[in-house]
């Protein structure tokens, strides 16, 4: 300790000549943290390692021979250094991120630490909204940002886009790749789905359009189901009385509404009671609503009997009357499904009309009693 108070006292007095050495910040042999290694660092250190003066400011700094150990040793080094020209303390290590300060420039890990987000979700996804520093991940933080619903696993950057209103992969677009106007799985919205059932049912400008196959028809107002009602039933002919008309006399007409396929049996009564002789006539007539079509079938006592098809939907019919007997005879008449031209028109109602005592008309169905 002799060598070093009479390197202190020289220093003091200006013996050894105060030479300025340009340092790095943080340099090794920086006792007094100044920004330059000088002579005046040799003091600072020997009258610190004699008990005489303040720490340095790091005890990196001091540590002139890199052993991580301050000692009277590392004064002389600085000292050889400085007056002369001896070997310089090697460089402050690089720094790393382990909560030490190993560049020696007063701050543990800066400029290595990595940024983390906070990840409340757990899809390894955090968002920039809540981060920190670190050498290590926290618990609940992840180094990966990006995820716009931090309360939502299903949505981050690698969540494959839904139709739902939400921007699933954080690409700030919702819904892209899904076209609402024509997609039949997403007709007009995410969700709404144009079923093909007896139909086609594409989606077009948003709304869905069944094309019904024949026969069938969309008669409940929701086109998203497609096709539910059944016009062609191909009933058996078993047909039901629906009233009766005077064939040579005045009298109410008998009249019928409904939809889809049909057989009724209407009576076509004579009048007069057989003591005059006046054919039976009468006249069947089928209303239709535009869109649809239907074939009127009118045969005569029975569904073998005589018969005659009109797509004009009127159909007349005469029976020649025998002045001995009663020549009331019945019609049975068939309404039969043909085609219609939208998937709705075919759910408008017929209208059947049959009126007793009509005038002839060539081109009748003659039915015999």
């Amino acid at each position: 300790m002799t060598l070093l108070r009479t390197c202190l006292l020289a220093v003091l007095l200006g013996w050894l000549p105060a030479v300025r050495v340009a340092a790095q910040p943080s340099a090794r042999g920086d006792a007094n943290a100044d920004g330059a290694v000088t002579i005046a660092d040799a003091g600072f250190l020997s009258a610190y390692l004699l008990g005489e003066g303040q720490a340095p400011v790091r005890s990196c700094l001091a540590d002139v021979n890199a052993d991580a150990s301050t000692s009277p040793a590392d004064a002389f080094r600085l000292i050889d250094f400085i007056v002369a020209g001896g070997t310089p303390p090697p460089p402050q290590p690089a720094e790393v991120c382990n909560g030490a300060d190993d560049d020696c420039d007063g701050v543990p890990d800066d400029g290595v630490q990595t940024t983390y987000y906070a990840d409340a979700d757990g899809d390894t996804y955090g968002t920039s909204a809540v981060v920190l520093q670190a050498c290590s991940p926290p618990p609940g933080y992840v180094a990966r940002a990006g995820d716009c619903d931090d309360s939502d696993s299903s949505i981050n950057p690698a969540a494959i886009e839904q139709c739902n209103s939400l921007d699933d992969n954080c690409d700030g677009t919702i819904d892209e790749g899904f076209n609402l106007s024509s997609d039949p799985s997403n007709c007009g919205s995410c969700g709404n789905v144009c079923v093909a059932l007896n139909s086609t049912n594409p989606c077009t400008a948003g709304v869905c359009t069944p094309a019904c196959l024949f026969g069938w028809a969309s008669c409940d107002s929701n086109p998203n189901n497609g096709c539910e009602t059944l016009l062609n039933t191909n009933p058996t002919c078993t047909s039901t009385l629906i009233g009766a008309v005077s064939g040579d006399g005045a009298g109410a007409s008998v009249t019928r509404t409904g939809r889809g396929e049909e057989f009724v049996t209407v009576r076509v009564n004579e009048g007069s009671g057989g003591i005059f002789v006046e054919d039976l006539t009468a006249r069947v007539t089928l209303v239709v609503p535009p869109g649809v079509d239907y074939d009127l079938i009118v045969r005569c006592n029975s569904c073998p009997g005589a018969s005659q098809t009109s797509q004009t939907e009127t159909v007349s019919v005469r029976n020649i009357d025998d002045l001995d007997s009663d020549d009331s005879f019945d019609l049975i008449i068939e309404i039969r499904f043909s085609g219609a031209t939208g998937a709705t028109a075919a759910c408008a109602s017929w209208s059947l009309t049959v009126q007793g005592d009509t005038t002839p008309v060539a081109g009748e169905l003659l039915c015999s009693p």
